[in-house]
Parts: C-alpha cells; sequence; structure tokens
C-alpha cells in the first residue's frame, strides 16, 4: 500500500512538472509571437505613410517609451495628450500608429492615451529596440531609398507587411477577446 502511494505521488509529481513545461513552453511561444507582432505593426507603418512621416511618429514614440522604461512609477509619463500639437502632427497623423500604441499597452481615452499602472513594460522594451533598429537602418547612408528599391521588390514586400498585419490585428483581437 505505501509503495503504491509513493507510486502515486511520484505520477502526480511528474503530471505537475509536464504540466508546468507545458505552460512555460506556450508563455515562451506567445512571447515570441508577442516579439514578431510588434516589429510587424512598426514596420507596418510604411505601408500607408511616407518615409518621413512614419521616422518622426517613430523618433516620437520612442521618446514617449523611453520616459516610462527609464520612469516607470511616475504618472505624467503615462498620459500622452491627444491634443499636444508634437502628438497630433507626429503620430495622430500618421495612420496605424495607434496599433502600435495599443499593442505596447496604451489606452485611448476621449482626450488623451493613457498607460495603466500596471502595464507589462516587455512589449514597450520591444518597440524601442524595433525602432532603434529600423532607425540605424533607415539613417545609414548606405540604406535603400525607396526610390533605389525596384517596384516590384517594393510591391512584393508590401504585400508581405499586409499580411503580417493582418495577423497582428488577429493576434490583438483575440487578445482583447481573452482579457
Amino acid at each position: 500500500e505505501t509503495v503504491r502511494a509513493a507510486g502515486r505521488e511520484e505520477e502526480g509529481s511528474e503530471e505537475e512538472r509536464t504540466g508546468e513545461e507545458e505552460k512555460a513552453r506556450v508563455k515562451e511561444e506567445m512571447e515570441e509571437q508577442e516579439e514578431e507582432e510588434i516589429g510587424e505593426l512598426v514596420r507596418g507603418l510604411f505601408l500607408s505613410n511616407s518615409h518621413s512621416l512614419v521616422m518622426a511618429c517613430l523618433r516620437l514614440m520612442r521618446k514617449y517609451f523611453d520616459n516610462v522604461l527609464s520612469n516607470p512609477r511616475e504618472s505624467k509619463y503615462r498620459r500622452i495628450p491627444k491634443q499636444n500639437k508634437a502628438f497630433k502632427t507626429r503620430i495622430a497623423s500618421c495612420p496605424r500608429s495607434r496599433f502600435l500604441l495599443t499593442a505596447v499597452g496604451w489606452h485611448e481615452d476621449t482626450d488623451s492615451w493613457r498607460l495603466p499602472a500596471d502595464a507589462k513594460l516587455r512589449k514597450m522594451r520591444q518597440a524601442v529596440e524595433e525602432i532603434i533598429q529600423l532607425d540605424a537602418k533607415t539613417s545609414s547612408p548606405l540604406a535603400d531609398s525607396p526610390a533605389e528599391i525596384p517596384a516590384a521588390a517594393r510591391s512584393e514586400e508590401r504585400n508581405s507587411l499586409e499580411a503580417s498585419l493582418g495577423r497582428a490585428r488577429c493576434m490583438l483581437d483575440l487578445r482583447k477577446s481573452l482579457q
């Protein structure tokens, strides 16, 4: 009887370990998908906007995100008034920018964007990394200007980005429905 009980305990702990390992694996996969999603949203801004508008938008977003990451407890950095001139001209005027703000945790109110005090900052860090990488590529004198990229390649990249953006939107919708 004691041997059977000990065997059941071992089976139970083995099942618990397997369950915990599965949870960890699923969590890791979801984090990887979120990282891909953030990158796709950043790159997706180029689909319907000029290069200069997108770069101005991303640089201001980076400034907002850096302020939050450097001062996570400061409430003044967790609110962006919609009437702020820089926000209106650089971010609000850039279609699809709201998808990126939402993906990293910001919530839109009637007069501002707010980042909840309990928001996880990992996605925001990922967005900053994506913006830095993109900025480095496009600011380089060796970076291809849009005029130097053949039209067929631009079209193929656009189709790929649109498909990626569609997947990212589906992930956001799914995540919202699960909350």
